[in-house]
Formats: structure tokens, C-alpha cells, sequence
């Protein structure tokens, strides 16, 4: 009977990073699963598109690896991202195996296509993808008696030997039981996602704070491409609703953008039109913008067609008063997903010995400068498998000792201003490190994010907080957007400085 604070694989974050890996390891492995909030409390759950591999004959890896070169700017891993391609059709046919609920047509999976992608290769389930995938994967774990899932568990810190630089264990938060725990493991897996709210505008769920970039950046892991954000270009732009992604399977499915005068003006910015890759559709939309409202227009399409394919979307716009198929669709563009990250080799090994990195939170650098569109939740999937290959033949020995399970901590309360406090982070880095920066507003926005670190600190010393620890968090991470981002000093990709 193991102890349910020993784990000979600990895995934080459940996205699809986390609950892939968790569903391929081997079932003699004692596999703790840490979840922040619930579950299905991920980026992965909300992600609509889909999942981008080679399954056409008159498609091909070679064309998908160049597609995933251009729009990363050629500062993409080659080797990476040739295994990335090669290993895709592999993993939809697992999933099919396994019961995701992708959509077919004429008696195969259906495909679509996104913007930077020069065939149809993406395949889905109707616009909620990520959420039909996870579902079948956590219903799988909830099968397996070895793995625990932990869930509303706020990881501090990463336990690191440093006699040889390995790591033991992770400190958590219950929050709650209200304890701060201590969980040991031979391997700890870092799947925590990226760190969307660092902005103002996102359309990232409240837990993506790039809480294991900063953990892993504590214990001595090294970061790249962090200046690389992604802004998607397509998020509903209403005054008092939420920022509400709209799929770019809409502009692969015919949808265009218009300016305030309802002309098409994609054409002018790009060859590829309103398929161009992330990076160049946001900045169009921003120039666009300072003339006025700009929109989405799939308006050619019939309402019948919308409803069965984009069922989501149809029916939460026409919640906000919108019909997809009838009105022009406001939008603007929010901050996404972060290209860079922890720096992994091919098996998703960081520095740190026994410590391991996958999905967003990993730089193995197969995004490049710039993701192209589907290849995220791929990402997880071929480095997750990866990840599981390198460790499943490890001989793990038993622990020099079982440790603490869990002391009670009081809260410290009374820090009323970290609402503001936050919002202020996320204000400065929209007007510092969004999608058209300048050198001047970036040393503005470090010297005072570094400001409000000094205070975060000084909180901290007053005892454990999680707001106080997760706004701390938000903040280094803001840092090192912009440290990074300073350090490159031209354009490329989605760094854009004037």
C-alpha cells in the first residue's frame, strides 16, 4: 500500500499534457496526477479547433514540418518538429482507439483547415475538441487504480537536492484541507500550461498563472522564447462580455474579416489572405482597429451548416444577442498561448535531474517565433508519449524517508489591494509586451512590474498567502516576458517591435 504522499511519477497540471501522460505510463507506476483547481480546469479544455496531422494521401509530413517552420519564423527545433509531424497520425489513431468522438465525413475523419496550414489536416470534434478529448481521458484515469488524481492542489515550490541537482518532491497548498503538503516522487513532470493571465486580455481560464514556469525557473531550470506570446486574432470584442474565442476553423471554413467600412482588407497584409499565420493577422487587425470595429463575416454560410459544425460557438453568440450566420462578429485579439518555456531535449528532460516538462509550459522548440494553429494539443500529445518512453523502463529505489504528510497553516489575511495589484500586472503588460511593442514602453513595464514584485515579496514575509503567492507568480513571469523580450532587440514572429 503506498503512501498517498509517494508517487514514483508526480505529475502536475491535468491538461492534456498531463492526462496523456498519465494514461500511458505503465500500471505498475504509482502516478499521482496534481490538478490546481478540478480536472478539467485547463486550457486544453477549452481549446475548439482541433488537433493538426498528416491523414490525407495528397498530404504529406514534409509539407506539415514546412508550414510549422514558416509560421514559427525558422527559429523552430527542426528535429523537433520533424518528430512532431511524423508521430501525429500515431496519436489520432490512438485516440480513436480509444473512444475521442472526432467528426467524420464520407466514412473518414473529417478535415479542416487553419490559418498557416497549406492543406486540410485538422482533425476535430464539431468546436469544443479539447473538451471531447479529455473527457475520455480522465474517464480512463478515474479506471485506473494506481494513478491518484489530487485535485485543488496550488503547487509553492519544487524540492531540489542540490548535491546533485535532482529533484524529490513538490511543497503544495491544499486548499481545501487549508495544509501545506509535502509530495515526494523519483520523477516530477511539469504539464502546468501557460500563463495567459499575465495579460489583460486572455483567452485563458483564471488557473493558466505560469505558476511552473516560475517553479521550475526557482530551481535553477532555464527559460527561452518567452518573448514569443501568441495573440490569437479572432476573440468576440463586445463591451461586458467575456473574451470569447472564436475558433479559426471559422476562417478555414470560409469565414473572412472585415474593417469598419465591411471591406476585406486581409489581402493587402498577406498573400495567404485571412489564413496567414497568427502573428500577421493580430498585427493587421490591430492597424485595422485604429479605424474602427473589426469584424469576423461567415455570414456566407447557412445557419444549418453553422449548427451542426460550430455548435458552441452558434449557440453562445446568439446568447449575446448574434446570430453566426446572419451578423457581423466584433472582434479583437487576446493574448493565447506562450511559445516558449522550460528547456527540454526531445524526451522532455529539463536541467534538473528527474525533472520533466511537456505541453506549453516546455520550449522543446517546436513552435519556433510563432505557434501554427493546431499543433498545440499535437504538442502534447507526441512529447507526452516521448516523456512516458524515457521513464517507463526507470528501476526506481525506496525513499530515504516518508516526510511530512501535511501540517495546518494559518492564512494570512488582510491583503486587499492584490485584486488591483493583479489587474495593474496585467494592464502594464498589454501596454508593454502586447502585440506591437517598442523598447522604451519595455524597460517602462519591467522597472515597474519590478516594483510590484519588491511589495509582493514583502507580503510574502508575513506568512503563506496563495493569492499573495499566485500574483507573485504572475509577476515573475511578467519579468521574464520582458527581460527576454528586451534582449531581442529586432522583429520576428510574434515579437513585433516598432
Amino acid at each position: 500500500m503506498i503512501e498517498q504522499n509517494r508517487f514514483d511519477v508526480l505529475i502536475i497540471g491535468s491538461g492534456l499534457a498531463g492526462t496523456y501522460l498519465a494514461n500511458l505510463l505503465p500500471e505498475n507506476f504509482k502516478v499521482g496526477l496534481v490538478s490546481k483547481s478540478k480536472l478539467s480546469a485547463s486550457n486544453t479544455y477549452y481549446a475548439q479547433g482541433g488537433i493538426a496531422a498528416v491523414l490525407d494521401k495528397h498530404d504529406s509530413w514534409q509539407a506539415h514540418l514546412q508550414d510549422t517552420l514558416s509560421a514559427g519564423a525558422y527559429l523552430n527545433n527542426k528535429s523537433a518538429v520533424t518528430l512532431l509531424v511524423k508521430q501525429a497520425a500515431k496519436q489520432i489513431k490512438r485516440l480513436v482507439k480509444w473512444g475521442v468522438p472526432f467528426d467524420y465525413y464520407n466514412h473518414g475523419l473529417d478535415l479542416t483547415r487553419e490559418g498557416g496550414h497549406s492543406a486540410r489536416r485538422i482533425v476535430h470534434a464539431h468546436d469544443l475538441t479539447g473538451r471531447a478529448v479529455e473527457q475520455v481521458l480522465i474517464k480512463r484515469l478515474n479506471h485506473n487504480p494506481n494513478i491518484w488524481c489530487l485535485e485543488n492542489q496550488f503547487v509553492v515550490d519544487l524540492m531540489i537536492n542540490k548535491k546533485n541537482n535532482q529533484v524529490s518532491g513538490v511543497i503544495v497548498y491544499d486548499k481545501k484541507n487549508n495544509t501545506l503538503n509535502t509530495l515526494f516522487a523519483h520523477v516530477v513532470v511539469l504539464a502546468t500550461g501557460g500563463c495567459g493571465q499575465v495579460y489583460q486580455y486572455t483567452t485563458n481560464p483564471a488557473v493558466a498563472t505560469g505558476d511552473g514556469l516560475v517553479i521550475a525557473q526557482r530551481a535553477g531550470a532555464k527559460l527561452k522564447h518567452m518573448e514569443f506570446i501568441q495573440f490569437h486574432p479572432t476573440v468576440l470584442n463586445l463591451p461586458n462580455r467575456p473574451h470569447f474565442l472564436l475558433s479559426e476553423s471559422l476562417r478555414g471554413e470560409g469565414a473572412v474579416l472585415r474593417n469598419a467600412r465591411k471591406q476585406r482588407f486581409m489581402p493587402k497584409y498577406d498573400k495567404r489572405k485571412d489564413l496567414a499565420p497568427r502573428d500577421i493577422v493580430s498585427r493587421a487587425i490591430v492597424q485595422e482597429l485604429k479605424k474602427g470595429v473589426v469584424y469576423l463575416d461567415i455570414t456566407s454560410k447557412a445557419a444549418s451548416y453553422l449548427q451542426k459544425r460550430f455548435p458552441h460557438i452558434y449557440q453562445q453568440l446568439k446568447r449575446y444577442g448574434l446570430r453566426l450566420d446572419r451578423d457581423l462578429i466584433p472582434i479583437a485579439p487576446a493574448a493565447h498561448y506562450s511559445c516558449g518555456g522550460i528547456i527540454t531535449n526531445l524526451h522532455g528532460q529539463t536541467s534538473i535531474k528527474n525533472l520533466y516538462a511537456v505541453g506549453e509550459v516546455a520550449c522543446t522548440g517546436v513552435q519556433g517565433a510563432n505557434r501554427l494553429a493546431s499543433n498545440s494539443l499535437l504538442e502534447c500529445l507526441v512529447f507526452a508519449e516521448q516523456v512516458s518512453k524515457h521513464i517507463k523502463n526507470k528501476k526506481f529505489s525506496s525513499f530515504p524517508s516518508i516526510g511530512e504528510r501535511g501540517r495546518e497553516i494559518e492564512v494570512v489575511k488582510g491583503f486587499s489591494g492584490l485584486g488591483g495589484l493583479r489587474h495593474q500586472i496585467q494592464t502594464i503588460m498589454w501596454e508593454t509586451a502586447g502585440i506591437i511593442r517598442n523598447q522604451p514602453n519595455m524597460k517602462r513595464g519591467l522597472t515597474e512590474i519590478n516594483k510590484i514584485i519588491v511589495q509582493l515579496l514583502n507580503y510574502k514575509k508575513l506568512g503563506f498567502n496563495i493569492t499573495v503567492q499566485e500574483t507573485l507568480n504572475i509577476a515573475e513571469v511578467s519579468r521574464i516576458i520582458l527581460t527576454q523580450a528586451l534582449s531581442r532587440k529586432t522583429s520576428v514572429g510574434a515579437h513585433y517591435v516598432e
